[in-house]
């Protein structure tokens, strides 16, 4: 039995993290201490899961963001007992922050927390993600260099090969 209680996962800072998970999409988590939420819910006199808890990414590419000079801004509607999202549907090769917060009744969205800039990684061209391997069908005892013949020329010899015999390397003498 725990001396000091039942044990809790209270979060005793309040953070937000962002990192890029794709070109397209960023993973947030945050945490939101108890005193911060009950600071929330006095102000705007509504308990926090009726909040219209929202994450708001910013477009900050090149410039010094200064709250309301981004390029572009996406809002993502939260579950309040959420502590974690993807946001898709980013541009790929751009830096964002990332907001997390309310909206006022007035409709004005309301920061709690704030991210770091995170970029999203530019798209790597399609070639790079192609097979480079063929599967050729071998003739019953035949030497391995005569099966490498048969694959196309689009795979150069390598300083290498004469070490490899099939999917093991091999000691070959030295002559």
């Amino acid at each position: 039995m725990n001396p000091h209680g039942p044990w809790r996962q209270e979060p005793r800072e309040d953070r937000l993290f962002a990192a890029a998970r794709e070109p397209s999409a960023i993973f947030v988590c945050w945490q939101i201490g108890a005193s911060r939420r009950r600071l929330t819910e006095q102000h705007f006199g509504q308990p926090w899961e009726r909040l219209p808890l929202f994450l708001q990414a910013y477009d900050v590419t090149d410039i010094v963001f200064d709250g309301d000079n981004a390029h572009s801004v996406q809002r993502t509607a939260i579950p309040s007992h959420a502590g974690n999202w993807y946001l898709t549907g980013l541009a790929e090769g751009r830096s964002y922050m990332v907001d997390y917060g309310l909206l006022t009744p007035e409709g004005r969205f309301f920061c709690l927390l704030r991210s770091a800039a995170v970029a999203t990684p530019p798209r790597m061209p399609e070639e790079l993600f192609a097979p480079r391997a063929r599967f050729v069908r071998l003739r019953s005892g035949a030497p391995p260099r005569a099966a490498r013949a048969a694959v196309s020329a689009d795979f150069p010899e390598t300083p290498y090969e004469h070490e490899f015999d099939g999917y093991s390397a091999v000691e070959r003498p030295v002559m």
